[in-house]
């Protein structure tokens, strides 16, 4: 039976939103196009091929390029206005020439590419950039006294837990309550436009920025961001 290399690029990418203490992971799938997989490749995908293969960029984005290639010839035989290819298989053949000749894919590689299972199929928590964590702040209270809040309630455990000092700590709950304000409003965008995973990957991209900017390394960093999304939740009682 022949592998199906359409199988990793059309991987649904699910953004899991942590609502008080629920996963909304069972909303319906979106439906991306051509064009939006492509872009959402880049987010998960490409980094974990180029760790499985050993690759650098520039050959992650032709596997990419080629994927999207091959998903729109198969789309040509589903839609029946195919010109090139009458089946998905000479479509499969033709993709894994162009990984050994555009991409220079060793016949391993090209097997570690067919056999690449996306890993949020399964799991819509497992590509963490594309992952909104929102949970709903005090409706009515100061931003100041969320704060302040935060501060009494997870200050000392940050600072055990991270091997980081006072200052570090409180800064952190300052910048966790400016991203669940921004999360709000991304989590209102239907799950369906690829704005959201976009504004939701830049909130989390600058919000690893500005922990790098309070001195914490990458594994104070992974500490900080799984601290929050396990205790933040109770925060809202």
């Amino acid at each position: 039976m022949k592998r199906q290399i359409r199988r990793s690029f059309l991987a649904i990418l699910l953004i899991s939103t942590l609502s008080g203490s629920r996963l909304l992971a069972q909303e319906s799938k979106p439906k991306w196009t051509p064009e939006e997989l492509r872009e959402l490749f880049n987010y998960c995908q490409k980094p974990e091929l180029m760790k499985k293969l050993g690759v650098g960029e520039e050959v992650a984005d032709k596997i990419g390029d080629i994927e999207y290639w091959t998903l729109l010839q198969y789309n040509k035989v589903d839609n029946n206005t195919n010109d090139t290819f009458a089946t998905k298989g000479e479509i499969q053949e033709e993709a894994v020439k162009r990984y050994k000749s555009s991409a220079r894919l060793s016949a391993d590689q090209v097997k570690i590419v067919l056999d690449y299972q996306d890993p949020f199929s399964n799991n819509p928590a497992s590509c963490a950039v594309t992952t909104l964590h929102y949970v709903p702040l005090t409706e009515g209270m100061p931003t100041p006294q969320i704060v302040l809040q935060y501060q009494a309630k997870f200050r000392k455990s940050l600072v055990d837990k991270l091997g980081i000092n006072g200052r570090q700590a409180n800064l952190l709950c300052e910048l966790e309550v400016g991203k669940q304000k921004e999360a709000k409003e991304i989590a209102a965008i239907p799950l369906n436009d690829i704005n959201r995973i976009r504004k939701t990957v830049a909130l989390n991209q600058d919000i690893e920025k500005r922990y790098r900017g309070l001195g914490l390394d990458d594994g104070q960093i992974e500490k900080a961001l799984a601290f929050f999304q396990e205790n933040e939740a109770g925060n809202k009682k």
